[in-house]
């Protein structure tokens, strides 16, 4: 970030003699008076939006992901979108002017790489079976009718076991972290966030073989909590399924966003990485 300094005598000089003299020394010092007109004003009497209300066609979205699923992969696209751009004058990316939102596809069998930032994100499965999101070391699943938050600055990455494209919405805060501006982001080290936790829902009767397949995988603890709403179609049936890889000892707990440790925002700054995409 650079900083501007000045070499005017500011105003505590003896030469202002009239209004020209104040305007001109409060410029040279990064002053201005509030009480002179401006084009923009400082306050108005109503809300003068920039951004205007449009809509973004799915049907449109999904035949421009499809042709995208043909013409490039996670080599050239670590996430393959069609951002919602405004039609508003001067709109470069932004959906409104706190959110920017997205179509996403990813195919049966693509891993995309991980990565974190300050912004936070939500995902609203459109059509997804066997996708999922690994979110700070935990594969949960992202399929139909699932949203799925991811935190800003948690590592995320985004992967397929199934056998046909998945879509969903995504909707992330950037345009209002560039306003106040503490955009931080990085890419994984390893590129690919390794899977420390995996959940999933299943039903009751599944349970013996699933954990078999993750001790078989090396995940050493686990639980299944079901559900217990008496109105619900899987009471005390189906329920949520987690287990855990076991680790060393000396792997530290990770630090608040923020905070000045490493990993933090402030070691990001350091390293100096950026995106051209939007996760």
């Amino acid at each position: 970030m650079s900083v501007v300094t000045t070499t005017s005598s500011g105003l505590s000089g003896p030469d202002i003699q009239n209004l020209e003299s104040l305007y001109e020394a409060a410029n040279g010092v990064n002053f201005t008076p509030g009480w002179v007109p401006r084009k923009k004003p400082i306050l108005w009497n109503e809300p003068r939006p920039e951004y205007v209300p449009a809509h973004w066609s799915y049907d449109d979205a999904k035949a421009g992901l499809d042709a995208a699923g043909r013409l490039i992969d996670a080599s050239l696209a670590e996430r393959r979108n069609l951002v919602m751009r405004n039609p508003a004058p001067g709109s470069n990316f932004e959906t409104t002017r706190t959110l920017v939102c997205a179509y996403q596809m990813i195919l049966p069998g693509e891993k995309a790489p991980s990565h974190r930032h300050s912004s936070h994100a939500l995902r609203v499965i459109i059509n997804g079976k066997g996708s999922f999101s690994t979110v700070n070391g935990e594969k949960m699943p992202m399929e139909t009718g699932d949203v799925v938050l991811t935190p800003g600055w948690c590592w995320h990455g985004h992967g397929h076991d199934g056998d046909r494209p998945a879509y969903w919405f995504d909707g992330l805060d950037v345009p209002l972290t560039h306003l106040l501006e503490p955009m931080f982001y990085q890419e994984h080290p390893e590129r690919h966030e390794k899977v420390e936790r995996v959940v999933q829902v299943r039903d009751i009767a599944e349970i013996p073989a699933a954990f078999a397949g993750r001790i078989r995988d090396g995940f050493l603890y686990g639980d299944f909590q079901y559900s217990i709403d008496e109105s619900s179609d899987g009471f005390l049936r189906r329920g949520v399924f987690s287990c855990y890889r076991p680790v060393p000892d000396s792997t530290p707990i990770p630090g608040a966003p923020g905070r000045p440790s490493d990993g933090s925002p402030r070691s990001a700054m350091k390293s100096g990485t950026s995106s051209g995409g939007i996760p």
